[in-house]
Order: structure tokens, then C-alpha cells, then sequence
């Protein structure tokens, strides 16, 4: 009760649709929305790039961390450092574009567990290393979905231990494909949401890798 009132309060809607990774078995979440200008393509990765966004952790700190691991090039944006290039590390300043193509050449990504960066490093198959911040209701419960599905090594501190072990592993074996849903949801809106959400929903996984045998499809042969 006191949950469904945070909400209520936090974000006011009159139709409420989730949105999630994974549809759980549930009919009623949509996969994610994700940048779609390019398609995965593994072989663009550079296996020794890994990228780093980490804005709410100690710039200092976590350079100091990634400096352990000479074999590993670390594209490293953050609001405290500058563009310039130090040994193994590459240090940017925060850049949407320049961050997008790093990203789509890296091997790995070292990150929070913050829902949309996820979702893109799922969309374009790359191994996550995943940190989240705590005392953020939204942080742990992504981060304890991505353990759930496997879609993630989760950790509660930077440690060089598990980093090691995680740079040291095969690139990420989770191939996930995500339809263009917000042109799927803006056709909705414009045609009065006359269909309901299990059905929308349902429609989209079909067109994910991740299609849905759970109770939507229970329902539709309920209202044939």
C-alpha cells in the first residue's frame, strides 16, 4: 500500500505501463526502449576496450583501480575529468556522442546499474560489470534483476578481484534483440490506446528474442 502510494506521487498516471528487460512471465511490461540507430555487431568489438561510466563514484578512486590492469584499455567519462589520455586510460569528459561510439566498440562496460545504460549494453551484447548505488531503490532493484536473468556481474564495491576475474571472462553470451517500442508506444498513444497493454506488450516481445509463452498468451486464447 505504502509502495503503490510512493508511486502514485512520484509518477502520476492515468495508464500505467512498465517497462522492463525481461516481460518475468507477466503480461503486462514492455521491453525496454533503446537507442536503435545501429544493430549489434560483436565483431565491431575491440576485445581490450573496456568503457567506464561512472558519475557518482570518485574519478581518482576508480582510475586508480583500472590502472591494475595494463592489459585493458578503460574509456573512462566522468563529470570530473577532461579529455586527455594517461597510459591505459582514456579520460573524456561526459559526451553523448562520443560515449554512443565507445560503447558500441567496447568488449565490456564497467557502469551503476542505471536502467536505460543497461538496456543499450543488452541491445548491443556487451559484458557488464555492474555496481549499484546504494540506498537507491531503483539502483538495487535493477541490479538484482541482472542477477536474476544473468545478465550481469553484480557487485556491491569496485574490487580489482571480481574485475579481474570479470575482464578475464569470454565476451557476454546473451544475445537480445529489443523492437523499436517507442515508435510502438507513440502509435498506441495516437490511436487512443484502444488496444489494452497485455496486448501491446505481447505484440513487442514477439518481435524481441525474448518471446512470450507465459500467461498473455493464456489471455488471447481466453478472448478467441
Amino acid at each position: 500500500m505504502m509502495l503503490n502510494s510512493l508511486m502514485r506521487q512520484f509518477a502520476p498516471v492515468t495508464r500505467p505501463v512498465g517497462l522492463h528487460w525481461h516481460h518475468f512471465e507477466q503480461p503486462d511490461i514492455l521491453p525496454p526502449i533503446v537507442h536503435l540507430s545501429r544493430t549489434a555487431d560483436p565483431t565491431q568489438a575491440e576485445p581490450d576496450k573496456i568503457v567506464a561510466y561512472l558519475p557518482f563514484e570518485n574519478a581518482l578512486e576508480i582510475c586508480e583501480l583500472f590502472r591494475r590492469f595494463p592489459d585493458k584499455r578503460f574509456f573512462v567519462y566522468h563529470p570530473q575529468l577532461n579529455d586527455r589520455d594517461e597510459g591505459n586510460l582514456c579520460l573524456r569528459r561526459i559526451s553523448h556522442e562520443g560515449f554512443k561510439a565507445d560503447l558500441f566498440t567496447a568488449a565490456g562496460v564497467v557502469c551503476n546499474s542505471g536502467f536505460e545504460l543497461i538496456s543499450e549494453c543488452l541491445q548491443w551484447q556487451k559484458k557488464i560489470f555492474a555496481k549499484p548505488l546504494g540506498g537507491q531503490m531503483e539502483q538495487l532493484s535493477n541490479a538484482a534483476a541482472l542477477e536474476q536473468l544473468g545478465y550481469a556481474t553484480v557487485v556491491d564495491t569496485l574490487d580489482a578481484v571480481q574485475l579481474r576475474r570479470w575482464l578475464d571472462a569470454p565476451p557476454s553470451p546473451i544475445r537480445i534483440h529489443y523492437p523499436d517500442v517507442a515508435k510502438a508506444l507513440a502509435r498506441w498513444i495516437v490511436a487512443g490506446q484502444r488496444e489494452e497493454v497485455w496486448q501491446l506488450a505481447h505484440g513487442l516481445w514477439e518481435q524481441s528474442s525474448l518471446p512470450f509463452a507465459g500467461p498473455a498468451q493464456s489471455r488471447i486464447n481466453a478472448r478467441r
